[in-house]
């Protein structure tokens, strides 16, 4: 951690002026976390991978300060859409996803949804409770049901889908995220 917090201040120390005003705006009142790979994540908030060069760093900041509100703003439109059509679920959004790689997934999940005859929408919705915590996952994910949470991956099969939903159904997703929940004692 503390390399990191050295790294970042000789990031800042050796740009060049129109590069350091980027870098200082886009941290300026931002959460800055250090993780696995460099992003501008869901939230807004900024992640740089431990191990990445200075560099990615500051290619990130510059590309926060560039486009940051506008694709945080697309990215809120994609959810209300998603949420639209399938009838008024709980879309979940991990906020410390990488924002690109998520808005990508939405738009790759909404053309499969949206290439479907409005017929086979209707069908999904009706398998699909409303407000049902649903997350869409990366192309690599597998359909899921984890802790009452439907997991679906961005580039799903549409019928397979449906017959995943069919097995299990909402009522039982509900019960596994009450189950998962964790109990607080008191002292």
């Amino acid at each position: 951690m503390r390399r990191c917090l050295i790294n970042v201040l000789e990031m800042i120390n050796h740009a060049d002026k129109h590069s350091k005003d980027f870098i200082i705006y886009s941290l300026n009142g931002r959460k800055l976390s250090f993780g696995r790979g460099s992003h501008i994540c869901c939230d807004g908030s900024l992640q740089f991978g431990a191990d990445d060069a200075i560099g990615a760093w500051q290619k990130i900041c510059i590309e926060s300060a560039k486009f940051q509100m506008f694709e945080v703003q697309n990215l809120e439109r994609l959810v209300e859409r998603v949420v639209e059509l399938l009838g008024g679920i709980n879309l979940l959004v991990q906020p410390h996803d990488g924002l690109l790689q998520t808005i990508k997934n939405m738009k790759l999940f909404i053309a499969r949804i949206c290439s479907q005859p409005s017929t086979e929408i209707s069908s999904i919705n009706s398998l699909l409770k409303k407000g049902q915590q649903v997350e869409i996952m990366s192309g690599y994910s597998e359909l899921a049901l984890l802790h009452g949470i439907l997991q679906i991956p961005c580039n799903v099969d549409i019928q397979s889908m449906k017959n995943f939903i069919l097995k299990n159904d909402a009522s039982k997703a509900e019960e596994m995220r009450k189950d998962s929940l964790p109990v607080v004692g008191l002292c």
